[in-house]
C-alpha cells in the first residue's frame, strides 16, 4: 500500500518532471548542514487555490514572485500538473493520500454547514504521515479543508506543526469564516 501512496504522491506533485530553466538569482550564504540533511531533498508542496500557470514571474507570469523564483531555481519547476478535481477538497484529498478523491468519500466540496462530519478519514496513510516515519519534520500553514473539528485536525495526519484554518474560505485578517465562525488554529487550539 505505502508504495502506491507514494508513487501516487509523486505523480500527484509533479516530482517526476523537471521543467525549463529560470535565470539563478544572486547566491546567498547557507548554514552548514550535517551529510545525513544534505542527503534528504527538503520537500515544499504550495498549493494554492486559483492560482494560474500564467501568475508566478517564474513562468513569465504578470505577478513578480521573486522568493518562490528562487526556489523553480534551486529545485525543480513543474510544467505539466494534472489535478484530480476541480475544487479543492477532493484536490487536497488525493495530494494526501495519493488517491482518487472518490475513494475517500471526498468527490466535492466540503460545507462548512455547522454539525458537518464529512472529510478525510485519520485512519488513511498519508504523504506526511509516510514522510515522517523516514525522518522528516512535516507542518502545514493556511488552509486544510479536509473536514471540521478535532477528529479531522491535520495534527490527526502526521503534520506536526499546524497554523492555519480548518474551512475553506477565510478572511485572512479576522480569520472567520463566511458563515462567522472563528477559524485559526495553532496545533490543537483557537488562537487570536
Amino acid at each position: 500500500m505505502k508504495k502506491h501512496i507514494i508513487a501516487g504522491m509523486l505523480l500527484a506533485t509533479g516530482l517526476a518532471q523537471a521543467g525549463n530553466p529560470v535565470e539563478k538569482p544572486p547566491v546567498v550564504s547557507r548554514p552548514a548542514v550535517s551529510s545525513a540533511e544534505r542527503s534528504k531533498p527538503n520537500i515544499i508542496l504550495i498549493l494554492a487555490d486559483d492560482l494560474g500557470y500564467g501568475d508566478l514571474s517564474c513562468y513569465d507570469g504578470v505577478h513578480f514572485t521573486p522568493h518562490l523564483d528562487r526556489m523553480a531555481v534551486e529545485g525543480l519547476r513543474f510544467t505539466d500538473f494534472h489535478s484530480t478535481a476541480s475544487v479543492c477538497s477532493p484536490t487536497r484529498a488525493s495530494i494526501m493520500t495519493g488517491r482518487y478523491p472518490h475513494y475517500d468519500g471526498l468527490d466535492t466540496y466540503i460545507s462548512p454547514v455547522p454539525g458537518n462530519t464529512i472529510g478525510l478519514d485519520p485512519e488513511n496513510v498519508t504523504f506526511p504521515k509516510l514522510i515522517k516515519d523516514v525522518g522528516y519534520k512535516t507542518a502545514l500553514f493556511g488552509k486544510w479543508h479536509l473536514g471540521y473539528g478535532q477528529k479531522y485536525n491535520p495534527l490527526n495526519f502526521g503534520f506536526e506543526t499546524f497554523h492555519g484554518f480548518l474551512s475553506g474560505h477565510v478572511d485572512y485578517h479576522s480569520h472567520y469564516d463566511r458563515l462567522g465562525g472563528f477559524d485559526w488554529w495553532h496545533g490543537r487550539e483557537q488562537k487570536q
